[in-house]
């Protein structure tokens, strides 16, 4: 059988030579998460929520259905397979929303809305995975004494209040350990693992997946899925090889998959798996640690040091794993926590979220950034999660069902992808991503007997920020409605006639609106209008924040720039094609600026790009930018539930930034604000500007100086 893959062939980067720096940086950022699995993963199955007895047999099938998760999931379906989708260079959750998005079938939409519920649940999830990732590594002081206890929750809650500290500093400085630290966690891990299968060969048989369908049939369905929720967290972190695929590309992460993470994983498992064989003592309950060799240096000197010495050197080995596992889980927190920004970031720029303060930690690579609301909700979380569960054994409980659901969104979107992208047929398809949705199935339906224990913790998370961006979404929609409805029922001014204006101020002092004398005078200023919509033709409707701007002060600027800041639906925009302007003529521009959704867009970069072009010259200098602030209003007719549903909208839309400082356009130059205000009542909504009635006539007598205007300049101010 032979399945028509999508990109058969070597691309430029496929046939690239191995990048080590490049690799070991991939390992680094991701395979955190997965690589500190072991930490916890065995424990949770045999004692912890999978309550599997330690027999031969449940050994070699808790192992072997490990094994092979890692081998179909992780290996088959990631590697293999979701790593080949990718947007224009980016993975993840948003870049699967493009891809399916460009597919127009009737479950686009539905998948689409499935997509974005997974890219919430993400997010809630990043608060259980620091949480149990440094309660399991700090725990592994209880197996050399039980004096640290009482303090292993207060220890797990210092290091994570100093991670989320360090956040607004940027990871440009750490991120240069991740990787070799990662690797040494990998190698280390690797080796212990082998030790143990060495003394216990025996627990190479778990490779037989004989073992897993046995132990299925054997222990009944509802055990069954009480297990395969524990032995899951084995591969937690999967969805992170497809979220940084643009950072590293395919090669690098396939390679660090299968040079060194996928074989300490396998190894660890099984030497894991060895030790429960041997019979040997658990010591304090946890697997991982006890695989670590006892040593009796300090016991031999025990006559020339004080006692805590002794015991310091006899748990020497203890202690390091100890602070090895630390840094790593560590390591692993501040990838998720710096892919949660990334994941924030992107949904704004996509307009799915309310605008977030973003602050930009690196000169050198834009996509650094920190983001303080949503580092201290993390944050808190994370140490409510600790002062609630106090160990990592009830954390597992909450842990798994969110990352389930993820995976179940990926197969679902793979299939619509491969089936009506890539044009695969339909009998190849449901035969590999239909293998696939069956094992996601089954772990979600395993995850989901611990909601009540703590699994809906990530879920009632997850459908928040999912309330969220749909009362965001909707909120929006009716505001793009409001402008579109009042440049339909006011008549149109376009840009033609704005020029017009333009040149006739030129060469008068003022220009006068019949009936009444309303003057239009010009001002001295360079003025930059930030308009939501693009303005590139003659025919173009004049931006109401123009519009607006003319009423109030009844003048023009000398000089106009119509600036709009535009995220495309692509990760990045060169700067070649960054810049787009309109020269009208009569100092009027145009100007369009294109960024990525993994772009953050800098207005005061687009000014300077115009001084240096020439557009503005010493302009720059003395202009100031002109932004629009909507501000919302219900009438009395409003209906109950859009009242509710504005007053959620409204409650987003106050600790929302407002275009202008998401832009950065509020430090330099000068910033106006101008007020829209937009009415909701029984019609919809609607912008309310005051409007002028004035009387049509041909003419009209100035009473300065008693002759009549220019009919092709006398035009009423209610057209503006």
């Amino acid at each position: 059988m032979r399945l028509k893959l999508p990109g058969k062939r070597k691309t430029p980067e496929e046939r690239l030579p191995l990048n080590l720096a490049l690799v070991i940086g991939a390992i680094g950022v991701v395979y955190g998460d997965i690589g500190t699995s072991p930490l916890y993963a065995v424990n949770e199955a045999f004692f912890g929520i999978g309550r599997i007895p330690a027999t031969h047999d449940n050994v070699l099938a808790v192992i072997s259905l490990i094994f092979w998760l890692l081998t179909l999931v992780v290996t088959c379906k990631y590697i293999f397979f979701v790593l080949r989708a990718s947007y224009q260079g980016e993975g993840g959750v948003f870049a699967l929303h493009e891809l399916v998005a460009t597919v127009q079938r009737w479950s686009t939409p539905i998948l689409l809305l499935l997509l974005v519920f997974a890219a919430s649940l993400l997010l809630g999830d990043g608060i259980i995975t620091p949480s149990i990732s440094v309660m399991s590594a700090v725990e592994g002081l209880n197996v050399a004494t039980n004096f640290f206890t009482p303090y292993i929750v207060p220890i797990a809650a210092l290091i994570l209040t100093a991670l989320f500290l360090v956040q607004r500093k940027g990871t440009s400085r750490i991120g240069k350990v991740f990787g070799p630290v990662t690797a040494l966690w990998f190698v280390v891990i690797g080796v212990l693992g082998l030790v143990e299968i060495i003394q216990v060969p025996a627990i190479l048989s778990a490779l037989n997946p004989a073992h897993a369908l046995e132990f299925a049939s054997r222990i009944g369905i509802h055990r069954f899925l009480v297990a395969m929720g524990a032995i899951m967290l084995a591969v937690t972190g999967a969805e992170a090889l497809y979220a940084d695929l643009g950072h590293f590309g395919k090669r690098p992460i396939r390679q660090g998959w299968f040079y060194l993470a996928y074989w300490a994983l396998a190894l660890n498992y099984l030497g894991q798996g060895a030790y429960l064989l041997s019979g040997q003592r658990i010591a304090s309950g946890n697997v991982f640690f006890s695989l670590l060799p006892h040593t009796t240096v300090g016991t031999q000197l025990a006559g020339t040091l004080p006692v805590w010495a002794v015991e310091l050197l006899n748990h020497a080995p203890i202690y390091l794993m100890v602070f090895l596992a630390t840094t790593a889980t560590v390591i692993a927190s501040q990838a998720l926590i710096t892919g949660a920004f990334s994941l924030a970031s992107q949904a704004i720029a996509l307009d799915m979220a309310p605008r977030l303060n973003i602050i930009h930690t690196s000169r050198r690579h834009k996509g650094q950034v920190y983001i303080p609301a949503i580092n201290w909700i993390l944050y808190a979380g994370c140490i409510t999660l600790i002062l609630v569960f106090h160990s990592s054994t009830k954390l597992a409980d909450a842990y798994g069902l969110a990352v389930s659901g993820v995976m179940v969104s990926t197969t679902a979107a793979m299939f619509h992808i491969a089936r009506h992208r890539w044009k695969w047929k339909t009998w190849s398809t449901i035969l590999l991503f239909g293998g696939f949705m069956i094992i996601d199935l089954v772990l979600l339906t395993a995850t989901s007997l611990k909601f009540l224990t703590g699994g809906y913790i990530p879920v009632s998370i997850g459908l928040l920020l999912f309330a969220i961006i749909l009362t965001w979404d909707w909120g929006r929609d009716l505001v793009r409605g409001a402008y579109s409805a009042y440049l339909s029922y006011a008549s149109p001014r376009d840009i033609a006639w704005l020029v017009k204006v333009k040149k006739h101020l030129e060469k008068h002092v003022e220009y006068i609106e019949r009936p009444r004398p309303r003057r239009l005078v010009e001002l001295d200023r360079a003025v930059v209008f930030l308009v939501s919509k693009p303005v590139s033709k003659p025919t173009d409707n004049i931006p109401i924040i123009l519009r607006i701007f003319m009423k109030r002060h009844g003048a023009l600027p000398k000089y106009i720039v119509l600036l709009t800041i535009v995220q495309d639906k692509v990760p990045f925009v060169s700067i070649k094609k960054r810049v787009k302007v309109t020269d009208f003529g009569h100092n009027m521009l145009a100007v369009s600026a294109h960024f990525g959704f993994m772009q953050s867009p800098n207005g005061l970069d687009i000014l300077h790009i115009l001084k240096e072009e020439g557009y503005m010259g010493r302009r720059l200098h003395r202009c100031t930018v002109e932004a629009a602030e909507e501000e919302v209003f219900i009438t009395k007719s409003t209906q109950f539930i859009d009242k509710l549903r504005v007053k959620v909208y409204l409650l987003f839309k106050k600790v929302s930034p407002e275009a202008y400082h998401y832009f950065r356009l509020d430090s330099k130059p000068g910033l106006s604000k101008t007020i829209v205000p937009i009415v909701l009542g029984k019609e919809g909504w609607r912008i309310d500007i005051p409007e002028f009635a004035l009387e049509d006539s041909e003419e009209h007598i100035d009473p300065d100086t008693r002759k009549p205007t220019d009919i092709r300049f006398a035009r009423s101010m209610v057209d503006l």
